[in-house]
């Protein structure tokens, strides 16, 4: 058991997530992840589709204790992921590669269903969650990296 853990989340009324999945709505500010480590921290963010660097996983990080544990606000990280996802862009090999397999990118793909007025699956929250459209589109394609073209 990690006291200083225990310790920090009493001390602040940190309540520990134990299914760390990203959601990209907003949650309670209170909610945090423990990873046992620093190569689960970093898989965490990876499985969700963020190429993370050592500056990225200090700026997510709340404490690592002296066990070892690291402390992660969970809507920090969701956060991060959200907006990495938003911004996230492909080398000019990937899109070439992608075209000629005669597919569309995931941006190429938001572009089309602004084009057709198609809406990701929405909830009112979600639509509250993002500035626009067009980020909460992004977001959601950001899952892949390309898409059939539509035969409409």
């Amino acid at each position: 058991m990690d006291i200083e853990l225990e310790f920090i989340k009493h001390l602040f009324h940190f309540k520990e997530i134990k299914n760390k999945k990203y959601n990209v709505y907003s949650t309670d500010l209170t909610n945090v992840y423990v990873f046992k480590n620093r190569e689960e921290f970093k898989s965490y963010f990876t499985k969700n589709g963020v190429n993370v660097d050592n500056e990225l996983l200090r700026l997510c990080t709340f404490k690592i204790t002296h066990k070892g544990n690291i402390l992660a606000l969970k809507q920090l990280c969701d956060e991060t992921i959200k907006k990495s996802k938003i911004y996230k862009t492909l080398s000019f090999e990937e899109v070439d590669e992608i075209h000629k397999r005669g597919n569309i990118t995931f941006s190429e793909k938001v572009l089309e269903w602004e084009k057709y007025n198609i809406c990701a699956p929405a909830s009112k929250i979600r639509c509250n969650e993002f500035k626009n459209c067009h980020d909460c589109l992004t977001e959601y394609a950001a899952d892949k990296n390309e898409y059939q073209k539509s035969k409409i």
